[in-house]
């Protein structure tokens, strides 16, 4: 089946994945085109993206809407503000946030270069395309290309309909490795829970401490409110991402 992965292959992929990181540093950025096939957004600000990755989370949703993100924004500064404990404490992401890895079948890779490959155009439109980076399509047999956004995505979700089209031998998320401070966002009606971790020892491979505070706030712009003894599983919605 055309997306069965063995685990070779997966390791494979998490080493090329590594690469292509790498590739992004060292690589001069002119193999880095812009799309032309629509206006060019910025690249989100972190603040924008944390709200937008907290947003899909909590909506399970493909990309943010744009109202709740807005709104989240909004919350995550007013309550760092109120309490400066939490200024360190950022949302985590598990999977880098506005990219995607795409494995290019060598029939079409050549189209790809030359920017007349036109299957993923639709799903670029859709997602705010912002640039495709071929520079590990140009290095040897790699066929790698990262597919980076405007804005936040679903990675796990949008991979599915980019593995799907044709000249695409697979399409998966540039996930995250090891552990470290996170934020979960609870939905009660019109209040949102912002669940704070501040995770220690030994993140890298997995933190040890975890001392969780929790924050209430509204739409109105009231000032938030601490969650007096706030516990992680109070929100057992949190346990996916926390």
């Amino acid at each position: 089946m055309k997306n069965a992965v063995t685990k070779m292959e997966r390791v494979k992929r998490i080493m090329l994945a590594g690469l292509a990181s790498l590739a992004t540093c060292l690589a001069p950025a002119s193999f880095a085109e812009p799309l032309p096939l629509t206006a060019v957004k910025p690249a989100p600000s972190k603040q924008e993206v944390e709200a937008q990755m907290l947003a899909i989370e909590a909506a399970n949703s493909v990309v943010a809407a744009p109202e709740l993100s807005a709104r989240i924004e909004r919350d995550l500064g007013a309550i760092r503000l109120a309490f400066p404990a939490t200024e360190h404490i950022r949302a985590r992401p598990r999977w880098e946030p506005t990219s995607l890895l795409v494995g290019i079948e060598p029939a079409v890779r050549e189209k790809v270069l030359a920017r007349t490959y036109g299957h993923w155009d639709a799903a670029n439109r859709a997602y705010e395309i912002r640039e495709i980076d071929t520079r590990m399509l140009q290095s040897g047999d790699l066929g790698i290309v990262i597919l980076r956004f405007a804005q936040a995505i679903n990675a796990p979700k949008i991979a599915n309909e980019y593995a799907a089209l044709t000249g695409i031998s697979y399409a998966e998320p540039d996930t995250a490795a090891g552990d470290g401070p996170d934020i979960c966002l609870v939905q009660h009606g019109s209040t949102n829970i912002y669940v704070f971790d501040d995770a220690s020892g030994d993140c890298p491979s997995g933190c040890i401490e975890h001392t969780y505070t929790a924050y209430s706030t509204e739409p109105n712009n009231v000032a938030p409110e601490l969650i007096q003894e706030a516990k992680k599983t109070d929100f057992p919605s949190c346990a996916r991402w926390l």
